[in-house]
């Protein structure tokens, strides 16, 4: 998913250049997952509401010579964004100063303060995934639900929650029901699901199941390899571990084309770094004001919740 993130240009800073490059070297450096999943977006509002029209629904077999019918737009669902303000803030006592200012202790505990706000963002983002199971989305249930209505008014409900154990049976189980999702029409509109997100307890049986040549198959207590070949995990680009979901065995595919994670950020780290003219304490304060949704796009995922 080669969404674009927060990049150099994105992070405008009061810090002098040599400070500023650390706080940025910190800031990148750090392995994180939303950016695999989330687009950075800018916002100037407080508050950013994404509303959505019902869709057209299918053509209809014309009678020849008569009008075409014509029908009003209906709202779809609609949600509401808040965005809320993270700080850090840190004051080294005018003595101290004196002496640390030339250090390179404190271009250390700059770079820090990068790393700090790129975990913070990561967490504010991939806590839209890891929610999924109990916190409602634009459409008034849960992303990984079964009860989402199909979108056309009609009250028919579409599910793309489970509860399997992450293996290649159930990664094979999963790419099937994308396979046979459904437009809001009703119409048969595949979703190829073709990256694996879980908790980093899960990576290795992900990349194993993922990578494995044959599928493997339990006889009893023995598992043997068998002849089939492993094709669903040949189809998986990518997996996704995040140190961010607290329950080791839940997992989620995704539809890298189709899957719509947005962060909206009024303000991205933005550290100042002054000495108090009056106190002659230095001090480094930062803001970042964000927030992170989805923008209904819960047929191009599908959780599994596994007890």
């Amino acid at each position: 998913m080669a969404n674009p993130t927060i990049s150099s240009v994105h992070v405008p800073t009061v810090l002098d250049p040599a400070k500023s490059e650390i706080f940025y070297d910190g800031f990148v450096s750090e392995e994180v997952e939303w950016p695999e999943l989330f687009l950075a977006l800018g916002t100037d509002s407080a508050t950013i509401e994404k509303a959505s029209l019902l869709p057209p629904g299918s053509y209809n077999a014309a009678v020849q010579g008569d009008d075409i019918p014509t029908m009003p737009l209906e709202d779809g669902v609609a949600v509401t964004y808040t965005l809320a303000e993270f700080t850090i803030g840190y004051e080294i006592a005018a003595f101290a100063w004196r002496f640390l200012r030339t250090k390179p202790e404190v271009g250390d505990f700059i770079r820090q303060i990068g790393l700090s706000a790129m975990r913070r963002i990561n967490q504010i983002c991939m806590t839209v995934i890891s929610g999924g199971f109990t916190v409602n989305g634009p459409d008034g249930v849960p992303l990984y639900s079964n009860s989402h209505d199909r979108g056309d008014g009609s009250g028919t409900l579409v599910d793309n929650l489970g509860t399997t154990a992450l293996d290649v049976d159930a990664i094979e189980a999963t790419m099937i029901a994308g396979m046979q999702m459904v437009s809001p029409e009703g119409l048969i509109a595949p979703v190829y699901y073709d990256t694996i997100c879980c908790a980093v307890g899960n990576f290795f049986t992900a990349n194993q199941s993922v990578t494995m040549a044959l599928k493997n198959d339990v006889d009893g207590t023995a598992v043997r390899q068998t002849h089939t070949p492993n094709t669903a995990g040949r189809r998986v680009a990518r997996v996704i571990a995040t140190p961010e979901f607290t329950d080791s065995n839940d997992w989620e595919m995704f539809c890298s084309s189709g899957w719509r994670g947005e962060a909206y950020f009024a303000q991205a780290p933005n550290p100042k770094a002054w000495e108090d003219p009056d106190s002659g304490n230095y001090k480094v304060t930062d803001r970042i004001i964000v927030v992170a949704g989805h923008r209904n796009s819960w047929r191009h995922t599908y959780g599994h919740r596994v007890a």
